[in-house]
Protein backbone atom coordinates (compact mmCIF):
# COMPACT_ATOMS: atom_id res chain seq x y z
CA UNK A 1 0.00 0.00 0.00
CA UNK A 2 1.36 3.38 -1.02
CA UNK A 3 1.57 6.49 1.13
CA UNK A 4 -1.27 8.00 -0.90
CA UNK A 5 -3.55 5.03 -0.22
CA UNK A 6 -2.67 5.10 3.49
CA UNK A 7 -3.55 8.79 3.63
CA UNK A 8 -6.89 8.17 1.92
CA UNK A 9 -7.74 5.31 4.28
CA UNK A 10 -6.76 7.41 7.31
CA UNK A 11 -9.29 10.09 6.35
CA UNK A 12 -11.91 7.42 5.59
CA UNK A 13 -11.39 5.80 9.00
CA UNK A 14 -11.96 9.08 10.83
CA UNK A 15 -15.14 9.79 8.90
CA UNK A 16 -16.35 6.19 9.36
CA UNK A 17 -15.88 6.32 13.14
CA UNK A 18 -17.67 9.66 13.29
CA UNK A 19 -20.47 8.22 11.16
CA UNK A 20 -20.88 5.34 13.62
CA UNK A 21 -21.09 7.81 16.50
CA UNK A 22 -23.74 9.74 14.54
CA UNK A 23 -25.74 6.54 14.10
CA UNK A 24 -25.73 5.87 17.85
CA UNK A 25 -26.68 9.50 18.46
CA UNK A 26 -29.63 9.10 16.09
CA UNK A 27 -30.78 6.26 18.34
CA UNK A 28 -30.61 8.70 21.24
CA UNK A 29 -32.68 11.19 19.23
CA UNK A 30 -35.28 8.50 18.54
CA UNK A 31 -35.47 7.78 22.28
CA UNK A 32 -36.18 11.46 22.95
CA UNK A 33 -38.94 11.50 20.36
CA UNK A 34 -40.57 8.40 21.85
CA UNK A 35 -40.25 9.54 25.45
CA UNK A 36 -37.47 7.14 26.38
CA UNK A 37 -34.90 9.64 27.62
CA UNK A 38 -34.15 7.60 30.73
CA UNK A 39 -32.86 4.76 28.55
CA UNK A 40 -30.05 6.82 27.07
CA UNK A 41 -29.26 9.61 29.54
CA UNK A 42 -26.74 7.38 31.31
CA UNK A 43 -24.22 7.54 28.48
CA UNK A 44 -25.37 10.59 26.52
CA UNK A 45 -23.54 13.12 28.68
CA UNK A 46 -21.25 16.07 27.88
CA UNK A 47 -18.41 13.53 27.61
CA UNK A 48 -20.13 12.19 24.49
CA UNK A 49 -18.97 15.30 22.62
CA UNK A 50 -15.46 13.82 22.47
CA UNK A 51 -16.68 11.89 19.42
CA UNK A 52 -16.59 15.12 17.42
CA UNK A 53 -12.79 14.95 17.37
CA UNK A 54 -13.05 12.28 14.67
CA UNK A 55 -14.82 14.73 12.37
CA UNK A 56 -12.11 17.31 13.01
CA UNK A 57 -9.39 14.73 12.35
CA UNK A 58 -11.10 13.68 9.12
CA UNK A 59 -11.34 17.17 7.68
CA UNK A 60 -7.81 17.98 8.87
CA UNK A 61 -6.44 14.90 7.10
CA UNK A 62 -8.13 15.84 3.83
CA UNK A 63 -7.09 19.49 4.07
CA UNK A 64 -3.45 18.71 4.86
CA UNK A 65 -2.77 15.66 2.71
CA UNK A 66 -4.97 16.27 -0.34
CA UNK A 67 -4.57 20.03 -0.52
CA UNK A 68 -4.14 20.06 -4.30
CA UNK A 69 -7.84 19.24 -4.62
CA UNK A 70 -9.19 21.71 -2.07
CA UNK A 71 -10.17 24.30 -4.65
CA UNK A 72 -12.21 21.79 -6.66
CA UNK A 73 -13.73 20.16 -3.57
CA UNK A 74 -14.76 23.47 -2.04
CA UNK A 75 -16.58 24.48 -5.22
CA UNK A 76 -18.21 21.09 -5.75
CA UNK A 77 -19.18 20.26 -2.18
CA UNK A 78 -19.79 23.62 -0.50
CA UNK A 79 -23.57 23.60 -0.92
CA UNK A 80 -23.77 20.03 0.40
CA UNK A 81 -21.49 20.53 3.39
CA UNK A 82 -23.14 23.81 4.40
CA UNK A 83 -26.24 21.82 5.35
CA UNK A 84 -24.18 19.66 7.70
CA UNK A 85 -22.31 22.62 9.16
CA UNK A 86 -25.53 24.53 9.93
CA UNK A 87 -26.95 21.33 11.42
CA UNK A 88 -23.86 21.05 13.65
CA UNK A 89 -24.46 24.60 14.88
CA UNK A 90 -28.15 23.94 15.59
CA UNK A 91 -27.29 20.67 17.31
CA UNK A 92 -24.81 22.46 19.58
CA UNK A 93 -27.56 24.81 20.74
CA UNK A 94 -29.95 21.92 21.46
CA UNK A 95 -27.23 20.01 23.30
CA UNK A 96 -26.63 23.02 25.55
CA UNK A 97 -30.33 22.97 26.43
CA UNK A 98 -30.18 19.23 27.00
CA UNK A 99 -27.06 19.13 29.14
CA UNK A 100 -27.30 22.34 31.13
CA UNK A 101 -30.69 24.08 31.04
CA UNK A 102 -33.19 21.23 31.06
CA UNK A 103 -31.33 18.16 32.32
CA UNK A 104 -34.52 16.43 33.46
CA UNK A 105 -36.48 16.42 30.21
CA UNK A 106 -35.92 17.79 26.73
CA UNK A 107 -38.95 19.77 25.48
CA UNK A 108 -40.83 18.44 22.47
CA UNK A 109 -39.55 21.13 20.12
CA UNK A 110 -36.01 20.42 21.28
CA UNK A 111 -36.40 16.69 20.71
CA UNK A 112 -37.67 17.29 17.18
CA UNK A 113 -34.87 19.74 16.37
CA UNK A 114 -32.28 17.41 17.90
CA UNK A 115 -33.52 14.51 15.77
CA UNK A 116 -33.51 16.66 12.62
CA UNK A 117 -29.93 17.82 13.19
CA UNK A 118 -28.72 14.33 14.17
CA UNK A 119 -29.94 12.94 10.85
CA UNK A 120 -28.95 15.96 8.76
CA UNK A 121 -25.29 15.87 9.75
CA UNK A 122 -24.39 12.33 8.58
CA UNK A 123 -26.67 12.61 5.54
CA UNK A 124 -24.93 15.82 4.44
CA UNK A 125 -21.47 14.31 4.76
CA UNK A 126 -22.64 11.08 3.11
CA UNK A 127 -23.97 13.08 0.15
CA UNK A 128 -20.48 14.58 -0.20
CA UNK A 129 -19.03 11.06 -0.11
CA UNK A 130 -21.43 9.96 -2.85
CA UNK A 131 -20.15 12.80 -5.01
CA UNK A 132 -16.60 11.51 -4.58
CA UNK A 133 -17.72 8.07 -5.76
CA UNK A 134 -19.92 9.10 -8.68
CA UNK A 135 -18.82 12.68 -9.52
CA UNK A 136 -22.47 13.78 -9.45
CA UNK A 137 -25.19 14.48 -6.88
CA UNK A 138 -26.73 11.40 -5.28
CA UNK A 139 -30.15 12.03 -6.85
CA UNK A 140 -28.64 12.01 -10.36
CA UNK A 141 -27.61 8.36 -10.45
CA UNK A 142 -28.93 4.98 -9.39
CA UNK A 143 -25.68 4.22 -7.54
CA UNK A 144 -25.87 7.47 -5.59
CA UNK A 145 -29.49 6.86 -4.69
CA UNK A 146 -28.74 3.33 -3.44
CA UNK A 147 -25.79 4.53 -1.37
CA UNK A 148 -27.92 7.19 0.29
CA UNK A 149 -30.71 4.67 0.89
CA UNK A 150 -28.23 2.31 2.55
CA UNK A 151 -26.88 5.21 4.64
CA UNK A 152 -30.36 6.13 5.85
CA UNK A 153 -31.24 2.53 6.69
CA UNK A 154 -27.86 1.98 8.33
CA UNK A 155 -28.14 5.07 10.53
CA UNK A 156 -31.63 4.14 11.71
CA UNK A 157 -30.81 0.43 12.10
CA UNK A 158 -27.65 0.95 14.16
CA UNK A 159 -29.31 3.64 16.25
CA UNK A 160 -32.35 1.44 16.88
CA UNK A 161 -30.20 -1.60 17.77
CA UNK A 162 -28.28 0.44 20.33
CA UNK A 163 -31.53 1.90 21.63
CA UNK A 164 -33.01 -1.60 21.98
CA UNK A 165 -29.93 -2.62 23.93
CA UNK A 166 -30.73 0.08 26.52
CA UNK A 167 -34.41 -0.82 26.73
CA UNK A 168 -36.09 -3.34 29.00
CA UNK A 169 -38.76 -3.97 26.40
CA UNK A 170 -38.91 -7.40 24.80
CA UNK A 171 -40.37 -6.04 21.55
CA UNK A 172 -37.25 -5.32 19.56
CA UNK A 173 -38.32 -6.48 16.12
CA UNK A 174 -38.17 -3.03 14.53
CA UNK A 175 -34.39 -2.81 14.93
CA UNK A 176 -33.96 -6.32 13.54
CA UNK A 177 -36.14 -5.58 10.50
CA UNK A 178 -34.26 -2.35 9.78
CA UNK A 179 -30.96 -4.20 10.17
CA UNK A 180 -31.99 -6.85 7.62
CA UNK A 181 -33.34 -4.25 5.19
CA UNK A 182 -30.09 -2.29 5.44
CA UNK A 183 -27.94 -5.33 4.68
CA UNK A 184 -30.21 -6.31 1.78
CA UNK A 185 -29.69 -2.90 0.17
CA UNK A 186 -25.99 -2.81 0.99
CA UNK A 187 -25.23 -6.35 -0.17
CA UNK A 188 -27.68 -6.80 -3.05
CA UNK A 189 -29.26 -3.68 -4.50
CA UNK A 190 -26.15 -1.48 -4.28
CA UNK A 191 -23.85 -4.00 -6.06
CA UNK A 192 -26.51 -4.55 -8.72
CA UNK A 193 -26.77 -0.79 -9.24
CA UNK A 194 -22.98 -0.54 -9.58
CA UNK A 195 -22.94 -3.35 -12.15
CA UNK A 196 -25.90 -1.90 -14.08
CA UNK A 197 -24.45 1.61 -14.19
CA UNK A 198 -21.00 0.46 -15.30
CA UNK A 199 -19.45 3.16 -13.15
CA UNK A 200 -16.08 1.40 -13.09
CA UNK A 201 -15.48 0.91 -9.37
CA UNK A 202 -13.05 -1.82 -8.33
CA UNK A 203 -14.81 -5.13 -7.89
CA UNK A 204 -13.12 -6.79 -4.90
CA UNK A 205 -14.25 -4.25 -2.25
CA UNK A 206 -17.84 -4.60 -3.50
CA UNK A 207 -17.54 -8.40 -3.27
CA UNK A 208 -16.27 -8.10 0.32
CA UNK A 209 -19.19 -5.79 1.12
CA UNK A 210 -21.57 -8.35 -0.34
CA UNK A 211 -20.04 -11.13 1.76
CA UNK A 212 -20.25 -9.05 4.93
CA UNK A 213 -23.94 -8.48 4.24
CA UNK A 214 -24.58 -12.19 3.67
CA UNK A 215 -22.84 -13.06 6.94
CA UNK A 216 -24.87 -10.39 8.73
CA UNK A 217 -28.16 -11.75 7.36
CA UNK A 218 -27.15 -15.27 8.38
CA UNK A 219 -26.43 -14.06 11.90
CA UNK A 220 -29.82 -12.34 11.95
CA UNK A 221 -31.48 -15.63 11.00
CA UNK A 222 -29.75 -17.33 13.94
CA UNK A 223 -30.98 -14.62 16.29
CA UNK A 224 -34.53 -14.88 14.95
CA UNK A 225 -34.54 -18.66 15.32
CA UNK A 226 -33.23 -18.35 18.89
CA UNK A 227 -30.03 -20.30 18.20
CA UNK A 228 -27.83 -17.51 19.48
CA UNK A 229 -28.12 -14.47 21.75
CA UNK A 230 -25.46 -12.53 19.85
CA UNK A 231 -26.03 -8.76 19.99
CA UNK A 232 -26.35 -7.68 16.38
CA UNK A 233 -25.46 -4.08 17.24
CA UNK A 234 -21.79 -5.07 17.39
CA UNK A 235 -21.77 -6.65 13.94
CA UNK A 236 -23.85 -3.77 12.60
CA UNK A 237 -21.23 -1.38 13.97
CA UNK A 238 -18.48 -3.39 12.27
CA UNK A 239 -20.27 -3.24 8.92
CA UNK A 240 -20.99 0.45 9.45
CA UNK A 241 -17.26 1.04 9.86
CA UNK A 242 -16.19 -1.27 7.03
CA UNK A 243 -18.61 -0.05 4.36
CA UNK A 244 -17.13 3.48 3.92
CA UNK A 245 -13.61 2.07 3.85
CA UNK A 246 -14.52 -0.53 1.21
CA UNK A 247 -16.26 2.06 -0.95
CA UNK A 248 -13.24 4.34 -0.67
CA UNK A 249 -11.01 1.46 -1.76
CA UNK A 250 -13.38 0.70 -4.62
CA UNK A 251 -12.95 4.27 -5.87
CA UNK A 252 -9.21 3.95 -6.27
CA UNK A 253 -7.22 5.43 -7.98
CA UNK A 254 -9.58 8.40 -7.82
CA UNK A 255 -10.41 10.91 -5.12
CA UNK A 256 -13.28 12.22 -7.24
CA UNK A 257 -14.30 9.47 -9.62
CA UNK A 258 -13.03 9.97 -13.17
CA UNK A 259 -12.10 13.59 -12.38
CA UNK A 260 -9.30 13.83 -9.81
CA UNK A 261 -6.85 11.04 -9.06
CA UNK A 262 -5.49 10.52 -5.57
CA UNK A 263 -1.91 11.06 -6.71
CA UNK A 264 -2.85 14.38 -8.32
CA UNK A 265 -4.72 15.57 -5.24
CA UNK A 266 -1.94 14.45 -2.91
CA UNK A 267 0.19 17.48 -2.08
CA UNK A 268 1.89 16.40 1.11
CA UNK A 269 4.68 14.09 0.00
CA UNK A 270 7.23 15.90 2.17
CA UNK A 271 5.37 15.61 5.47
CA UNK A 272 2.71 12.93 4.96
CA UNK A 273 4.84 10.28 6.65
CA UNK A 274 5.25 12.37 9.79
CA UNK A 275 1.55 13.24 9.76
CA UNK A 276 0.50 9.58 9.52
CA UNK A 277 2.94 8.55 12.27
CA UNK A 278 1.51 11.27 14.52
CA UNK A 279 -1.99 10.09 13.68
CA UNK A 280 -1.02 6.50 14.49
CA UNK A 281 0.09 7.69 17.93
CA UNK A 282 -2.88 9.97 18.62
CA UNK A 283 -5.61 7.62 17.38
CA UNK A 284 -5.00 4.86 19.98
CA UNK A 285 -4.97 7.52 22.71
CA UNK A 286 -8.39 8.75 21.58
CA UNK A 287 -9.68 5.17 21.48
CA UNK A 288 -8.27 4.63 24.98
CA UNK A 289 -10.07 7.74 26.15
CA UNK A 290 -13.33 6.47 24.68
CA UNK A 291 -12.73 3.11 26.35
CA UNK A 292 -12.30 4.79 29.72
CA UNK A 293 -15.45 6.78 29.00
CA UNK A 294 -17.42 3.60 28.27
CA UNK A 295 -16.07 2.01 31.46
CA UNK A 296 -17.11 5.10 33.38
CA UNK A 297 -20.70 5.05 32.16
CA UNK A 298 -21.02 1.36 32.97
CA UNK A 299 -19.89 1.92 36.56
CA UNK A 300 -22.84 2.06 38.95
CA UNK A 301 -23.10 5.39 40.63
Amino acid sequence: MSLVDASMLTAAIFFAVYGLACSVECGVALSFLTGGQNQTRKYFTPLWEVTNVFLVFGFTTVAMLFNNALNFLSRALLSTLVVGLFALLARACVVLVLFYWRPDRLPRWGASLFALTCFSIPLSFSAAGVYLLTAEPFWSSLVGFMIMLSVILGIVAIGKLFLDGQSDSKRKWSGLVLYCAWLMVLGSFLPLAIIYSGIGLQKWPIVVLDLLSIVGLFMASLVISGKTNFKLKYYASFVGLAAPLLLAMANRPYLVHAKIKLVDAFGAASYAGAFLVGTAIIFPLVILGLGLFIKLIKTPG
